[in-house]
């Protein structure tokens, strides 16, 4: 046999090795799959859709599975660990296997996503067992539902992260950790043909397994091979590292570190100690650079996000809210926590009312403001005023995650620095351009004047016609467009049902 016929005898039967490693590992990844699917419920959380397993009986046990798991790696922890007589939830994190990756993937969310399984299942408390991952999450239960969350059993507490080119003494390159759990061939044929290289990727090493005794083993061992399907959990993997808090910035920092100083220094003279040294006096943090927001330019604004059709498809209340913030100069918390009652449209001079209620407080005194409407946001809180925007209530997050996304998929941001904060920014440089009063400009931005205050700021009357000074013209079909998708917004349409 000549070379050539070598080779390429060779390279056949290579090419036969891996078609049958492929369909292999894809047999058995799909009975995987199937087996899963088959034992597994679904409910919809106000966070997206949420799997998970129940079985047992007897006081119940939520179980939170750790980086990389699903419902079934809670349920080997279970079995594992927590015995008989009791009732078992498992269930699998945000982009787990079965579960939705919730547009705002947060603890905070996770948490609120457990409490509502829980509510589903009609579960008034629940004892905690959570590794890993699934720690957070089950801190942040028991913090916001304290009433709902009974005993925890928290193993392996530190939070997981993604790896990072930075991390050091790991066995394998990071990309290596990306293709395993990126890709169900390459994961099936490591349990099967360097099941041990495997293990000690993921820390697993021979000489710590050989301590433990054997039931501990098959646990560890058990772990790492349920990580099949790998594919369904890359998206909760990935979301670990940014499924905690957010780093705080420093002028952030400081407005709390400010807060605290005032609440300390209140308590004690309140007590009859005025004189007692505030420990957080001289406590601040430098920022080392500001970020500025520019502000939409007047072209971009008529041109781009005003343009007939520019937000369709978004939810109605997306588009509402974008048209509103244009003409107000309100904060977008402002404009999403509106009620109904803060709607006046059908006064001489319609207008919103920027309050505090008992639930919710305003930013600051001079935050409380009655704003006019006009142009293109009159027409947008007639449609809204019915129902107002329950969906996005306190919920800022959510709003700011939806409205960036949507503004960066249809092009509508005018630079990367642009946020929606900007249409706030171009709304006062509007006012500032056009030699608005300045009293006026504070009032209806809510800030504080430098000068002394006379009066209540003018008339309505008088707030709107110097605010029709600066309204942007809009085409009709902008509204047409929105009530034809939307009738259940359009004029007329009536209050929503209660």
């Amino acid at each position: 046999m000549s070379w050539r016929h070598a080779i390429l005898v060779n390279l056949l039967m290579l090419m036969a090795t891996t078609l049958l490693i492929i369909l292999l590992a894809a047999r058995e990844t799909g009975k995987r799959i199937a087996h899963l699917e088959a034992e597994r419920s679904l409910f919809n959380t106000r966070h997206g859709t949420i799997e998970y397993l129940v079985w047992g009986e007897g006081p119940h046990v939520l179980v939170v599975h750790g980086a990389g798991g699903g419902f079934d790696q809670g349920r080997l922890l279970a079995e594992s660990l927590g015995g008989e007589g009791l009732t078992f939830i498992s269930v699998s994190r945000f982009g787990y296997l079965g579960s939705d990756l919730s547009e705002v993937p947060s603890t905070r969310a996770q948490a609120e996503a457990l409490v509502d399984l829980l509510d589903h299942l009609g579960v008034d408390q629940a004892h905690v067992l959570a590794m890993s991952g699934g720690v957070p999450p089950a801190l942040k239960l028991a913090e916001l539902f304290p009433n709902r969350t009974g005993r925890m059993a928290l193993l392996s507490s530190a939070p997981f992260t993604p790896f990072t080119p930075e991390v050091e003494g790991r066995p394998v390159p990071t990309w290596v950790y990306s293709a395993l759990l990126g890709n169900d061939t390459v994961y099936w044929a490591l349990t099967k043909n360097a099941r041990r290289q495997l293990e000690e990727a993921f820390d697993a090493r021979a000489d710590l397994i050989g301590n433990l005794p054997s039931e501990e083993q098959t646990f560890v061992r058990s772990l790492v091979e349920g990580f099949l399907p790998a594919s369904r959990r890359l998206s909760g993997v990935n979301n670990e590292g940014s499924a905690g808090h957010s780093p705080v910035a420093p002028n952030t920092a400081n407005r709390h570190i400010g807060n605290i100083r005032s609440l300390y220094g209140d308590y004690f003279k309140h007590v009859g100690e005025e004189e007692r040294p505030n420990p957080f006096r001289n406590m601040h943090f430098k920022a080392k650079a500001r970020t500025e927001v520019p502000p939409y330019s007047s072209e971009w604004v008529r041109t781009k996000v005003l343009a007939p059709g520019a937000t369709r498809k978004w939810r109605p209340e997306l588009q509402l809210i974008t048209l509103m913030l244009i003409e107000t100069g309100c904060r977008p918390s402002e404009i999403i926590n509106l009620r109904v009652e803060d709607f006046h449209i059908d006064e001489p001079v319609p207008y919103i009312s920027i309050r505090a209620r008992t639930d919710r407080e305003v930013k600051t005194d001079t935050s409380e403001r009655d704003i006019p409407l006009v142009g293109i946001s009159l027409e947008a809180a007639r449609r809204a005023a019915p129902r107002a925007f329950a969906h996005y209530y306190d919920k800022g997050e959510l709003f700011s995650a939806n409205m960036m996304k949507n503004f960066r998929n249809r092009g509508l941001l005018e630079s990367p620095d642009h946020k929606i904060y900007s249409f706030r920014h171009a709304f006062e440089k509007r006012m500032q351009e056009a030699n608005i009063d300045y009293g006026l400009r504070c009032l209806l931005m809510g800030h504080k004047t430098t000068r002394p205050v006379y009066g209540d700021g003018g008339s309505l009357a008088y707030r709107r016609a110097e605010l029709l000074k600066i309204v942007h013209p809009f085409d009709a079909r902008v509204m047409d467009l929105f009530e034809r998708e939307n009738l259940g917004w359009a004029l007329g349409a009536g209050r929503a049902p209660c």
